[in-house]
């Protein structure tokens, strides 16, 4: 089972109920159904919970269903997006056993300590849980202010566009500085001489090209291994790069969606990037919504009581879901 720590203060803040006392926020979220188990010596309580709300694998994420629980928020709430400035290109060269990529840009973010913490975190648990341990998904956080696009070709609208690309690389191809370095590295020294090789390397190895992420300047991600020490965001970052590579897209969209409702809730202005395969385009983050139709007798024998209708459609929507309610006559009987 998935175990996130918050910190009690920071659940205060984003709930806006300061007056609630570590025992009452103990109980609510018990109530939501997350396992109390302990503190950690840094005072903060140490959460479990089931692994298919993955979107409470950060402080924002528990706060969140937290204000549903109080009648703070209700229905579904989706982030405004700005029209996307960045494009990533995906190049035929990526290997084809991490073929897919998505990403987001946010910015307006006040970073603090604790916030990088957080955001860490959750980069982390998912890394551990949707990401099979990268394997699956990887993501890559990078202040934008240090990224160089290049200007994109075409008309108006795409010249205004920066791009950064996606592309296969060979082992011992080109050099950056990864984060806790200070030289110049390949990927395959990377893997060798790096610390972090030891654990992720394993992921990547076997390829015969390597997946990297390019600017202008030049190679700054080489997930799902390491950043770039150029891009390394601090507390002095406002502007994000979220990038995500994996071997299932529908798997690092979902991760995609979670970060981004996370800084979103910390202040951050959510804006799109478009991602161009070699044979198709599309728009990230994708935050629609699905619509589910389901009758009142079928919600009272799952769960085995009856219910006003008025108290179902104020449970689903203090549970994060808009509701509309229909009649639907039963079928006239035909005549004999």
């Amino acid at each position: 089972m998935p175990v996130v720590d918050v910190d009690p203060d920071e659940l205060r803040w984003l709930t806006g109920h300061d007056e609630k006392s570590g025992e009452e926020l103990r109980e609510d979220l018990f109530a939501l159904g997350l396992e109390y188990e302990g503190r950690t010596e840094e005072g903060e309580f140490r959460l479990e919970f089931a692994p298919d709300r993955l979107d409470r694998l950060s402080v924002e994420g528990v706060a969140r269903s937290l204000r549903y629980q109080y009648g703070d928020d209700r229905g579904v709430y989706v982030p405004t997006t700005n029209s996307a400035e960045w494009v990533v290109g995906v190049e035929e060269s990526v290997p084809e056993e991490r073929p897919y990529v998505t990403a987001a840009v946010v910015r307006g973010l006040d970073m603090s300590e604790a916030k990088l913490e957080s955001l860490i975190q959750l980069q982390e648990k998912l890394h551990a849980t949707m990401g099979r341990r990268r394997e699956k998904g990887a993501i890559g956080v990078h202040d934008l202010t240090m990224i160089k696009g290049r200007a994109a070709q075409g008309d108006e609208a795409d010249r205004r566009a920066k791009t950064i690309t996606y592309r296969g690389i060979e082992p011992d191809g080109d050099r950056f500085v990864p984060l806790d370095a200070d030289t110049g590295m390949t990927p395959a020294e990377v893997l060798t001489d790096h610390p972090v090789g030891d654990d992720y390397g394993p992921i990547v190895e076997e390829y015969g090209r390597y997946p990297a992420i390019y600017d202008e300047i030049g190679l700054f991600s080489f997930p799902p291994v390491i950043n770039g020490r150029r891009t390394e965001v601090d507390e002095g970052s406002r502007d994000l790069l979220i990038e995500m590579t994996g071997t299932d897209q529908w798997t690092i969209d979902r991760m995609l969606n979670i970060v981004c409702y996370a800084l979103d809730a910390r202040g951050g202005r959510i804006e799109d990037v478009r991602v161009e395969y070699p044979d198709r385009e599309h728009v990230r983050p994708d935050l629609s919504t699905d619509r589910k139709s389901v009758t009142h007798e079928r919600v009272e024998s799952i769960v085995g009581i009856p219910f006003d209708p008025e108290e179902v459609i104020d449970l689903f929507e203090r549970s994060g879901y808009s509701t509309r309610t229909s009649s639907i006559r039963p079928p006239r009987a035909s005549s004999a």
